[in-house]
């Protein structure tokens, strides 16, 4: 919230005088003053200045709980635009003196009614009204406010973040993540990105609405514009939470944590475990496993680690010592199931050039799921260092779930890339 410093400029008009702002006698004013129009700002009727002045002597005897038995008077006998901008300065004045949100938001809103208020200052006692409005709890007020000045093209690029913390306060969290990612846009499109805070509160917002439609692209936002281990993590795991996956589903996203170096907790390397080893998978198995101990997230003697782990070092040798007779089996036959398999086979051990020929020969010969098959080519490839032929696999990906996890894969890919051919370009130290 901007309060602070709008209410400043909002209250720079307020008492800003010693004297109460009569209107002057005509018969007094000079003729040469009424020349130079020596009269100026905004001036109190004869019948609005008896309640004023009783308010403005009790303000300035600090008797703030007399000052406001004048209030009723003042608005009744309110009868120019300048009696209601200056009573509404009053208003405003002693409800900042008693940090009385609510007094203040009435001030300034009889202030902006007025069209006594400076055209040149109007904007600004508008956004300290509707922050008011916030700070007092009426958050539809708040939004309101600002929407009007976002529609007068006031403050872009930082109203929306406003408007989005009172629908936050609605708990409308689909609303506010409209509006933050207005915000978002407005910044890309003057070639800006905006701050961390924005596309992380959209994030965490959009995870509240528990809909995958807002969630993924959030997500997907906030790991494309600040890509870290912590957002990577962050941004798998909510999409994990947010749609349903099958276990070879999963074992793809797990492929791409773990690729991030964001796999934090033992629960994930357990899901790890039990989605390779479905697969027989011993060769990933062992190196899942193995990685897990060595960063101390798997804790050494973890009964259940330790069973997986016996259990693939028990399969390993003969299953890789296998791996040409299982190819030269898959080349055999008609249809893409065996490809498909030992293309898995090869990629757990890591030998991509292998798994990605295996997989393409699966789609040629047929009989597979060819979103599976795209998918882990993508990974091989991506593993080999083929970045342009990984990326063409993984947007041959249609189906929802590999879909969203084929673009996250090509979202990291295109991440390395970047940084690839920035330490290229950097100069040498």
């Amino acid at each position: 919230m901007k309060f602070l410093s709008t209410l400043a400029i909002a209250a720079t008009l307020c008492m800003t005088s010693a004297a109460v702002h009569y209107a002057p006698d005509a018969k007094a004013q000079s003729k040469e003053d009424k020349k130079k129009g020596a009269q100026k700002g905004p001036q109190l009727s004869k019948k609005a200045q008896p309640a004023y002045k009783a308010a403005y002597d009790a303000y300035q005897a600090k008797d703030m709980v007399k000052a406001q038995e004048q209030f009723e008077g003042m608005k009744a006998n309110i009868e120019t635009d300048d009696d209601k901008f200056l009573v509404g300065q009053m208003i405003f004045t002693i409800g900042r003196e008693i940090k009385d949100q609510k007094l203040q938001a009435d001030g300034l809103q009889l202030m902006v009614d007025s069209p006594s208020a400076p055209a040149e200052s109007v904007n600004s006692y508008k956004n300290a009204l509707a922050d008011l409005y916030y700070l007092a709890g009426d958050y539809q007020k708040s939004i309101d406010t600002f929407k009007a000045l976002y529609m007068a093209g006031y403050g872009k690029g930082k109203i929306e973040i406003d408007i989005a913390n009172g629908y936050t306060k609605l708990a409308d969290y689909p609303n506010a993540v409209t509006w933050l990612n207005e915000s978002i846009k407005y910044s890309e499109a003057n070639g800006q990105i905006a701050d961390r805070k924005v596309y992380a509160q959209a994030a965490a917002l959009a995870n509240n609405t528990r809909d995958s439609n807002l969630i993924v692209p959030a997500f997907k936002n906030l790991v494309a514009k600040y890509p870290s281990v912590n957002t990577w993590h962050d941004a798998i795991i909510t999409f994990q939470k947010s749609v349903e996956l099958e276990k070879q589903e999963n074992l793809d996203l797990l492929r791409l944590m773990r690729t991030a170096g964001a796999i934090k907790y033992q629960q994930q390397y357990g899901d790890y475990v039990e989605a390779a080893g479905a697969q027989a998978l011993p060769g990933e198995v062992l190196a899942v496993l193995n990685e897990g101990l060595d960063n101390g997230i798997i804790p050494a003697g973890n009964m259940s680690f330790s069973t997986h782990l016996d259990m693939a070092k028990s399969r390993v040798d003969k299953d890789r010592a296998d791996l040409p007779y299982a190819e030269k089996d898959a080349k055999a036959k008609s249809t893409g199931g065996d490809s498909l398999a030992t293309g898995d086979a090869f990629l757990g051990y890591g030998i991509y050039d292998k798994a990605a020929s295996l997989y393409q020969m699966a789609l040629d010969k047929g009989g597979v799921d060819n979103d599976v098959a795209y998918t882990r080519m993508g990974i091989a490839q991506f593993k080999a260092g083929n970045m342009d032929a990984a990326k063409q696999a993984f947007s041959k990906v249609t189906g929802s779930n590999r879909k969203a996890i084929a673009q996250y894969w090509m979202l990291y890919i295109d991440q390395q890339s970047q940084a690839a051919n920035a330490k290229t370009a950097a100069p040498a130290s």
